[in-house]
């Protein structure tokens, strides 16, 4: 008995030294995600460099429990394993609400991003009052390589072109001044649509 107590008790540190490791990675994930993508909050109602504090806070939290623990497990401190249990009692709950709230909710957030950035195309693009969504849409084009949401031809709706088969000069794969003109037969623009692009495709993640 003694022997497979020992066992379970190395079994124990090991799992939660797993799970501090996860931890550190998803602390790092966030501040990644922070530094990349905070650039494009405004392309979106929602906000990324919220999910990537949230993603970082909740490292933290798995970090320290883990490490609650791996102490209370090598020690046999019977405080600390309460305490690590109800912890992790509550953080599996919370994760299978999110999981299947997240799993119901997973097209809407779709649809309303696609929706989101249709309406930033047509309406938002170029206003003299909305600099920081336009300035927002010209580094995702220019650092992605691409142009348009769904197509490259979504620029030909938008106020910005006024009807015109243009694109933003953000487009161009070498800018210069209106090199986003006759978009239709111009090989310096980019064709590749920037819903696949890395940036919105992190929405995956943090939602």
């Amino acid at each position: 008995m003694e022997g497979g107590a020992k066992v379970i008790k190395y079994l124990v540190v090991f799992f939660n030294f797993l799970f501090f490791i996860f931890g550190c990675v998803l602390v790092g994930v966030g501040a990644w995600s922070l530094i990349k993508i905070g650039d494009f909050n405004d392309l979106t109602e929602g906000s990324y460099s919220s999910a990537s504090t949230v993603m970082i806070v909740a490292g933290v939290l798995i970090a320290l429990i883990s490490f609650f623990g791996c102490c209370g497990a090598w020690k046999e401190n019977r405080c600390l394993l309460i305490m690590f249990f109800i912890c992790l009692l509550v953080i599996l709950i919370l994760e299978i609400t999110f999981a299947v709230l997240g799993y119901i909710n997973r097209n809407k957030v779709d649809n309303a991003f696609d929706k989101g950035m249709e309406n930033i195309i047509q309406q938002k693009y170029g206003a003299s009052d909305m600099q920081a969504i336009t300035d927002s849409v010209d580094k995702l084009q220019q650092q992605e390589m691409c142009c348009g949401w769904i197509n490259f031809t979504d620029w030909y709706v938008s106020n910005f072109t006024n009807g015109v088969h243009k694109v933003p000069d953000s487009c161009c794969k070498e800018q210069s001044k209106d090199c986003g003109l006759a978009a239709d037969t111009n090989n310096n623009i980019y064709k590749v649509v920037c819903v696949n692009s890395t940036v919105p495709n992190f929405k995956v993640i943090i939602f």
